[in-house]
């Protein structure tokens, strides 16, 4: 990639700009609004009521949404604090941008708009739980990290900007642009499946390339003796002895923590790229969709570039002018599946937790070994948003009708 664009990258040796990049990183945001729907419109032939309010569910994917944000002007290099006065109206093309750590407040009055899909998703513990997940909600924030593009779509849907702490200022261009146009039209061209997916993994491996935590790498040693300087004795005894795996009595598997890491990653452009990616997201959603449809369409799901509508009221055809978007999932439920869909049923309405039992082939010390294991296949638990009792819907934590946030109901296992 780098022969072909000849981008020269430059590399953060500033520890406090590198830390202040990572902070703002954060994937695509998978959640559920509401847990159950059902259709009725006249494609549904004989199950069609229509003395009932005509009800759609589409399911709508975003085509190669990080390809669309890779070929965005991203950052490159000039890295420097600045004041970014002009961040507001500093164009999408500019020769510069900015990274900014700002105080964002939600008015409530965009509450019960915004529900489905609250804007600037962050790190969190929901209410009641200790582990961190990517949560969108109607709460204040502090000390947010954002890209220039998605700050200036939130300020124009309603997010206010209390204060803006710092800014990194970098210069900017569409130098990733050539190379993802390149193997995407390579893809268009293949005829095999083979083709296509390499294709794919040439644009994909570069997004994933430029976010490796290389703290995580990990030193493996392989020692058949315990004598001697490079012998199992010698490394069980250093500091950064992490663990060991013994294979048999001459072959021995240690392993070491790294004592020194060099951050050698473009952090910078895999945060951008996933910022980015989640302006095209909420564009499809508040300028399209709830443009069009207002309050009669409502999300029931969403994962990183899809969203599954509930769309009420006649005729639900729309104008093909979104061209980034497809419609999904034509197909209705089989016979064979009725059987998953009660249990799902069940798991919904009576709280249950549905476990199954399963046979795997494991490979433990290179050993294979056939297991059974009982491992929980249906739960109700959900915590990255309210349930409002007695109702199938849901609201981002943060919501102004969420009086107070008491204990999920313990659910129970069957």
């Amino acid at each position: 990639m780098l022969l072909y664009t000849q981008v020269e990258l430059e590399l953060l040796t500033d520890v406090d700009m590198l830390l202040f990049v990572e902070k703002g990183i954060r994937g695509g945001v998978s959640q559920c609004c509401s847990r159950y729907a059902e259709a009725n419109n006249r494609y549904m032939g004989e199950d069609y009521n229509p003395e009932k309010e005509d009800v759609y569910l589409m399911y709508y994917d975003i085509n190669n949404l990080y390809g669309w944000a890779m070929a965005q002007y991203l950052p490159y290099g000039g890295f420097e604090w600045a004041d970014a006065k002009d961040y507001l109206i500093l164009p999408e093309d500019s020769e510069y941008g900015y990274i900014l750590e700002v105080d964002l407040e939600y008015p409530e009055s965009l509450h019960d708009s915004h529900k489905d899909l609250p804007l600037c998703p962050e790190h969190a513990c929901p209410p009641g739980s200790k582990q961190r997940k990517l949560l969108t909600t109607l709460k204040a924030k502090h000390k947010y990290v954002i890209h220039y593009r998605s700050l200036q779509q939130a300020i124009r849907l309603g997010v206010q900007v209390t204060k803006v702490h710092r800014a990194l200022k970098f210069k900017q261009g569409p130098w990733l642009k050539s190379y993802i146009d390149l193997n995407t039209e390579k893809r268009k061209n293949s005829n095999n499946d083979f083709e296509k997916q390499q294709y794919k993994l040439c644009n994909n491996a570069i997004f994933g390339k430029t976010m490796e935590n290389v703290r995580k790498r990990i030193d493996v040693k392989l020692v058949s003796s315990w004598d001697g300087r490079y012998g199992a004795e010698a490394q069980i005894s250093k500091p950064n002895f992490h663990s060991r795996a013994i294979f048999d009595e001459n072959l021995v598997a240690i392993q070491l923590s790294k004592t020194s890491v060099t951050i050698d990653k473009p952090v910078y452009v895999g945060f951008s790229i996933l910022d980015i990616s989640k302006t095209q997201l909420y564009r499809f959603h508040y300028d399209f969709m709830r443009d069009r449809f207002g309050s009669n369409c409502k999300v029931l799901y969403t994962d990183t570039d899809s969203l599954v509508y509930e769309i009420r009221g006649q005729n639900r055809r729309y104008s093909k002018r979104w061209r980034h978007q497809k419609d999904q999932r034509h197909q209705v439920i089989g016979g064979k599946e009725y059987h998953y869909l009660d249990d799902y049923l069940q798991c919904l309405r009576e709280n249950t937790i549905i476990s199954r039992e399963q046979h795997n082939i494991r490979s433990r010390l290179h050993v294979l070994r056939s297991e059974k294991e009982r491992k929980i296949a249906l739960s109700p638990h959900d915590d990255k948003r309210y349930l409002v009792p007695g109702t199938v819907d849901t609201l981002p934590w943060g919501h102004k009708d969420i009086a107070s946030e008491p204990p999920a109901k313990k659910p129970k296992y069957n």
